[in-house]
């Protein structure tokens, strides 16, 4: 996966990719890291963090555009997608902001994650709005 091969990737793919990303955030918050329990955000937990984030944010970012909303979405694999892209983002920053509390100036990483949750949750809200008239029950059966 890199960007050159991003414009060719299909819905379906697509999804795999985020179904991995998030398979990768699960791994990272259930794999204990005996540093990660102090104070510092140097540690490998927090270096990871930002790792996958910006991975996350930049499968946003750069989406080609057959994979992007409103453009994509007839394909209820692209729609799964994106809603799957922002549930992850969710999913990574809520363990932030819980180990972020532990830190010992948490302040703005909290901050931080409150906000990319609430963006990701917008989003979510915005595309269940966009889609609310379409019959998503041939999802399985596109590709």
């Amino acid at each position: 996966m890199n960007p050159v091969n991003a414009a060719s990737l299909s819905s379906f793919a697509g999804v795999v990719v985020v179904a991995s990303l998030s398979g990768r955030i699960l791994q990272h918050l259930h794999r204990p890291d005996p540093e990660s329990n102090g104070g510092d955000i140097n540690t490998e937990f927090w270096r990871t963090h930002r790792e996958i984030d910006n991975t996350l944010l930049n499968m946003s970012l750069y989406q080609p555009r057959h994979l992007r909303l409103p453009a994509g979405s007839s394909n209820p694999n692209t729609i799964f997608l994106n809603m799957s892209l922002q549930a992850a983002v969710i999913c990574l920053h809520q363990a932030a902001i819980f180990k972020g509390d532990k830190l010992l100036n948490p302040g703005e990483v909290v901050a931080e994650s409150k906000a990319r949750c609430l963006a990701a949750a917008t989003e979510i809200s915005l595309i269940m709005k966009r889609i609310a008239h379409m019959d998503l029950s041939m999802v399985s059966d596109s590709t």
